[in-house]
């Protein structure tokens, strides 16, 4: 079991902030062409340095009240121009941000046309802050916030109202409809409770004081949309349609190449001043690693959109830094993404939580991390492991994580006969495109506990649209990543009903209340002695969500991209308005690091 201390690339300086590692090198050329479809073969690093990496998980406290900056002073500092060039790996899928849980099938392509009410600060992305949100106040008792706009527009001219922030929140919260990763708002706000003062001011009263309520609306799934343009719109055409998605952000959609590109361009009429500072930026959909680490390669892309993802491995960043002499840097969040079962309930072998358990003990985590992963992981806890709810060295020692597994092996081949199923059986698993992980664990249950799985591949669309529709028995999910580091984030996006990753409404009787009190309660220490206690239930191994490894996400951008923050995950801050090019950035020394 590992709690990734790993750093790699000689010379690389190794810096430890919050819950993430950034580092990288510089150089390169400023002309930028559409990427080729060439291929590299990329070499493997040999890892040759060890880091402790210090981390501490503390949820942004909800500020008593709250006056932005109308113009911050880093903004006269960026310089305008340019048109970048990024590498992403996915097509739209679902254009409705409410919807969907992916960020390659769905934030990536809506999100830079909309605004939010609060956000993450792009340059502090620790702190939380006003979006369309101009100010707001919170009354005593914690239950009530006033939120004042600023004078914004949506791209078709007509303004934003607090009409339209009432319109959103009780979108989020309508019940019955399928939502992704918004639903905590559902916890703390009744829809149609907010109160419209003026076209500028609105009024949100929430069931109770939250310790979560802003921390979840900043995050990047909780765009504000125009109640002239979405109001009626059927689900199926908000997600298909890109003409039903006119937002308040700071770009506006150009055009879609499907399975090539998308081009977004600056919207002149964004209300905050002096942004964005790029002309404009085109997307190229690269699904295949070596293609896209090909174009950056050669300098014809800028980066990685996300930019920290998956699909590009740390170690292969590392190598991209010094194939191109520093131009590319390197940039990984640790612990970003995960691997995990998503079992259909309703659907034998798995509406038998006998079977669901069975899965849990007889995994061999540390194999998948230590074969697909090459030891840049941390074993399948059921929360994120920077949230520090399970403690990794207690686990080791009980089951389904302990080695020698012979105890498991023999306990689930009992609970599998218990079930009806002495002599195994045989399913189909929907996976995303390729499933590493899934390739690792598919031999472990054959050879000991006779399930035969074949795997169903299709892209993240294909994936989640199975998933909802419960077309087969389970799903794999590989490169999941939360919202947030917060350990609420897991509940919220997979254990209240109505959620993407729950379609069948699985709930436990002794979690339901759980849920809701960690929500309430404002002493840290006890709100983790909650979460330990929601923890303990999962490791009965009975829910319908079964996590597998926690891995790093990697990426890289050009030396010239300057004042980007990494944020705490791979969700969060996709704005690209406070970034800008220099095309007179002075190459820094290798192995400094990044330097926004």
């Amino acid at each position: 079991m590992r709690n990734a201390k790993r750093f790699f690339g000689k010379n690389v300086f190794a810096t430890a902030i919050s819950i993430l590692l950034l580092f990288s090198l510089a150089c390169g050329d400023d002309a930028v062409a559409p990427a080729p479809e060439v291929k590299e073969v990329i070499k493997e690093v040999e890892v040759i340095k060890e880091v402790e990496v210090v981390k501490e998980l503390t949820a942004p406290l909800a500020n008593p009240a709250y006056v932005g900056e109308v113009k911050p002073a880093w903004v006269d500092r960026g310089k305008r121009g340019g048109f970048i060039n990024f590498v992403g790996r996915g097509n739209a899928g679902f254009w409705d941000t409410h919807y969907s849980s992916s960020l390659s099938a769905s934030l990536q392509f809506a999100g830079p046309q909309f605004s939010q009410l609060v956000m993450y600060n792009p340059v502090n992305p620790s702190e939380i802050i006003g979006d369309l949100a101009e100010s707001w106040s919170v009354s005593d008792d914690g239950k009530t916030y006033t939120f004042r706009l600023h004078d914004a527009q949506w791209s078709d001219g007509e303004p934003v109202t607090a009409d339209d922030i009432k319109f959103t929140l009780d979108r989020i919260v309508e019940p019955g409809a399928k939502r992704g990763r918004v639903t905590a708002l559902r916890l703390t706000y009744e829809q149609g409770s907010a109160t419209v003062v003026d076209d500028k001011t609105l009024v949100v009263p929430l069931r109770y004081a939250s310790a979560t309520f802003l921390v979840h609306l900043a995050t990047d799934y909780h765009k504000m949309y125009a109640r002239h343009i979405v109001e009626g719109v059927s689900q199926e055409d908000l997600n298909c349609c890109q003409e039903n998605n006119l937002g308040s952000g700071p770009w506006i959609f150009k055009e879609q190449v499907r399975q090539e590109s998308v081009t977004f361009e600056r919207n002149d009429n964004y209300f905050k001043t002096g942004r964005p500072f790029f002309d404009g930026y085109k997307m190229f959909v690269i699904p295949d690693v070596a293609r896209a680490i090909s174009a950056m390669q050669v300098g014809q892309s800028h980066g990685t959109f996300y930019p920290a993802v998956s699909t590009y491995k740390p170690v292969d960043m590392v190598q991209l830094e010094k194939d191109t002499e520093g131009r590319m840097r390197a940039l990984f969040l640790e612990n970003a993404q995960y691997g995990q079962w998503l079992f259909n309930t309703t659907m034998k072998p798995f509406d038998d939580p006998r079977v669901r358990r069975a899965i849990y003990l007889a995994m061999d985590r540390d194999e998948v991390g230590e074969r697909v992963y090459r030891g840049f992981y941390s074993p399948g806890t059921f929360f994120q492991p920077v949230s520090k709810v399970e403690n990794l060295e207690e686990l080791k020692n009980k089951p389904g994580f302990r080695h020698p597994k012979d105890d498991d092996y023999a306990e689930a081949k009992r609970l599998l006969a218990e079930a009806g199923y002495p002599d195994g059986f045989k399913i189909n698993v929907n996976t995303a495109k390729t499933a590493p992980a899934l390739e690792v664990i598919a031999p472990q249950l054959r050879e000991h506990l006779n399930i035969d799985i074949t795997m169903v591949p299709s892209d993240n669309t294909g994936w989640y649209t199975d998933l909802t529709k419960g077309t087969y028995p389970a799903s794999f999910g590989n490169g999941l990543g939360l919202t947030l580091g917060d350990p609420s984030d897991v509940l919220a996006n997979l254990i209240v009903k109505d959620v993407v990753r729950n379609p069948h409404n699985w709930e436990d009787s002794e979690m339901t209340p759980l849920i809701e009190a960690q929500d309430r309660e404002m002493d840290p220490v006890k709100r983790m002695e909650i979460f330990r206690e929601i923890a303990d239930i999962f490791h009965k191994g009975e829910s319908h969500y079964l996590p597998v490894v926690w891995f790093h996400a990697g990426g890289a951008l050009d030396y010239r991209i300057k004042n980007y923050h990494l944020p705490a995950t791979i969700q969060l801050i996709h704005y690209w308005d406070h970034a800008w090019w220099d095309p007179d950035a002075e190459l820094p020394e290798v192995g400094t690091g990044y330097k926004p």
